[in-house]
């Protein structure tokens, strides 16, 4: 079921008015700009010169730290960026090369089926015919996952929708959608970006949070635009280094995702108080 409505009617906004705002999350560990300058009293004593030497060693250290974090985030965004290619092809020819080989399976099982009287040879064509439907719906639903045609053709309010529309068919949980400040579409990058955070926290709420309820609110305000999934399901505690199995790398992965094009996620979350994930992404220039 999906919904569009203000958020002060969402069943999960009422929770929140009710219970407070749940506790954000601390804030990761980030390098020193430089290394901070010694006492006075430091650089006239008799050990003025190893003090000096240790901060030496300190700055080329902190310099070597930055070169390979820059590394990593290059490497990080090279991989994330093969990653997305080799789905987009995957999806595409799962969708232009099997889902239409199977769809002309169906066609000639139809015929089939309209060309014999036989009881038998009826029953078993019946029989082929659902399984192969039941493959085709599979096939489209592995696509769409993979990379949804909707998300480069039509941009990312439509890709949630369908996505929502989809789950909701899946599942007993009630998304809410709320969107914003969208009128001309998001870069292509951001997009793709968001989409993910989405789709992972949509998924991780179906796993782990048994939720009833989930409100996904998208908004664009100037140069910056919000991304907010949250649930009113059984939480957990953020501070914790073992998450519900399987969530932990997608938070990291969230994470990795937004850092590729200057955003940053937030996650709140308290044991039987849901889970609130927000991700903000900056605009300018773009």
């Amino acid at each position: 079921m999906t919904q569009t409505e203000d958020l002060a009617r969402s069943p999960v906004d009422t929770r929140r008015s009710g219970g407070g705002i749940l506790p954000e999350r601390k804030k990761e560990a980030t390098l020193p700009s430089s290394v901070p300058k010694p006492p006075v009293g430091c650089t006239l004593c008799e050990n003025a010169g190893f003090v000096g030497g240790v901060l030496g060693d300190l700055g080329a250290a902190l310099d070597e730290a930055r070169i390979y974090h820059g590394q990593i985030q290059e490497m990080s965004s090279r991989i994330l960026t093969a990653q997305e290619d080799e789905r987009k092809r995957i999806a595409r020819e799962l969708h232009d090369d099997t889902a239409q080989v199977i769809t002309s399976i169906l066609v000639r099982l139809r015929l089939l089926e309209r060309s014999t009287e036989d009881a038998a040879v009826l029953k078993n064509v019946e029989e082929l015919r659902e399984l192969t439907s039941g493959a085709l719906d599979s096939v489209r639903r592995m696509a769409m996952d993979l990379r949804p045609a909707s998300l480069d053709d039509l941009g990312l309010l439509p890709a949630i929708h369908s996505y929502v529309e989809q789950f909701s068919h899946g599942t007993s949980i009630t998304v809410w959608i709320e969107a914003e400040g969208l009128q001309r579409r998001l870069p292509r990058d951001v997009e793709l970006v968001l989409y993910r955070v989405f789709q992972e926290a949509l998924t991780n709420v179906s796993k782990h949070a048994s939720a009833t309820t989930a409100l996904v609110q998208i908004k664009r305000n100037g140069n910056e635009v919000t991304l907010v999934i949250e649930d009113d399901g059984n939480g957990f505690d953020p501070g914790q280094p073992s998450l519900t199995e399987g969530s932990g790398l997608g938070l990291f992965g969230m994470r990795e995702r937004l850092t590729l094009v200057g955003g940053v996620a937030e996650v709140a979350s308290e044991k039987g108080k849901g889970t609130r994930i927000s991700a903000r992404v900056p605009l300018a220039g773009k």
